[in-house]
């Protein structure tokens, strides 16, 4: 052989040796994908805080929507939520004693400041707050609760505290 031909010889064998090479490469390679995910359940919270002289009411004075607690409705829910007001006295000051129990009727009002409901106080609960729409955001919602009663004379009622317990539930929908 001449060395043109060997030189041709050796060109032809590098270049068919570099496509095996190449070829052996590619179809040794993969690949492969990884989808990530994390998710946020549905929450939701309600904040009270007495306001005002809420654990100093006076019964001799009559109180018109008297401003006694300051409610935050937070829920992250895409369906909403609900709050339910519960009276533990179904809307009584109540004061109990050697087995007499003397009682103060009174009303109350739910809702942003100025927008305030009725709200019929029972011990099974009444639906203050009913937000059933989808919602795009997280709501953040700050609320009022106001009572009124009419004052009464001292040496009518037993001396004593006259209490009542009032729950705030929030539930997602």
């Amino acid at each position: 052989m001449t060395r043109s031909q060997l030189w041709t010889l050796a060109t032809l064998t590098t270049l068919m040796t570099s496509g095996l090479t190449t070829a052996s490469l590619a179809a040794n390679t993969d690949s492969g994908n990884v989808s990530l995910t994390a998710s946020v359940a549905a929450a939701v919270k309600v904040t009270v805080a007495g306001a005002g002289n809420y654990n100093a009411l006076l019964l001799t004075t009559t109180y018109s929507d008297e401003h006694v607690a300051n409610v935050n409705e937070k829920s992250n829910s895409r369906d909403g939520y609900t709050v339910t007001l519960k009276s533990a006295n179904a809307g009584l000051l109540k004061n109990q004693y050697n087995g007499s129990v003397y009682n103060v009727t009174y009303t109350a009002k739910y809702g942003a400041t100025g927008s305030e409901s009725a709200a019929n106080l029972t011990t099974a609960g009444v639906l203050v707050t009913n937000v059933a729409t989808a919602q795009d955001t997280v709501t953040n919602s700050d609320k009022v609760l106001k009572i009124s009663f009419t004052g009464v004379n001292e040496l009518e009622y037993l001396e004593g505290n006259y209490t009542d317990t009032l729950t705030f539930d929030i539930a997602a929908l």
